[in-house]
């Protein structure tokens, strides 16, 4: 029996649900933020519930061997590396920047991935991508607003975290016989916290407020 193809509708359907997703995961570390909390501290306290996610959801979705062995560690270690150079951009915005600002100039990832995808992969450059992609430049030029009272330069924190998230997607999506995207982030998210667990422990030893705690 020949097999259907998914509708294009559901994997924009599915990039929308990532889109409120990540939306919704700056505001809790923008909550976070608000408290003092360091990026370390958040990464750290992050990690057992977003590892035990992953773990269980490995294995309702087909088995833990096959999405959490590491079959190309080279691969899932440089895609860890830019998760952590990610995570430190996008959450030094976030504590530096009013949140809505930093939320609109975030979603330019997926612009950022296609320009990636037309420069290194040979994707198409069309009239239509070209009109979008020109939308978001000027948008991202009324967000940063450099007016005659200057711009705010800590929004460019927010531009280089979108950059940063666009090329680990795009590495992803070039990579993807390396592992699975469960894969993928499991070994990613427990790379990350290893950084930050050695900085916390050398320089912090500090716990979050209890309240921060339920954000994170």
């Amino acid at each position: 029996m020949k097999a259907v193809a998914p509708h294009p509708a559901l994997a924009y359907a599915v990039m929308a649900l990532g889109a409120i997703g990540l939306t919704l995961g700056d505001f809790f570390i923008k909550k976070s933020s608000i408290d003092g909390v360091s990026i370390a501290a958040l990464l750290l306290f992050a990690w057992p519930l977003t590892a035990a996610s992953l773990v269980l959801l490995a294995k309702l979705q087909g088995g833990i061997r096959h999405h959490l062995y590491p079959h190309a560690p080279r691969k899932l270690l440089i895609r860890a590396g830019l998760l952590l150079v990610m995570s430190v951009l996008n959450i030094s915005s976030l504590s530096l920047n009013p949140y809505g600002q930093h939320a609109m100039l975030f979603q330019l990832s997926p612009a950022f991935a296609l320009l990636i995808g037309v420069t290194f992969l040979g994707e198409r450059l069309t009239a239509h991508v070209v009109l979008v992609l020109l939308a978001c430049l000027v948008g991202t030029w009324l967000i940063l607003n450099p007016g005659l009272g200057g711009m705010a330069v800590t929004l460019l924190l927010a531009v280089a975290a979108a950059i940063s998230n666009a090329m680990t997607n795009v590495y992803m999506a070039s990579n993807r016989a390396a592992a699975t995207p469960i894969g993928f982030t499991f070994w990613a998210v427990n790379g990350v916290v290893l950084v930050a667990a050695a900085y916390w422990i050398l320089a912090e030893r500090t716990l979050p407020p209890l309240s921060s705690q339920l954000w994170i």
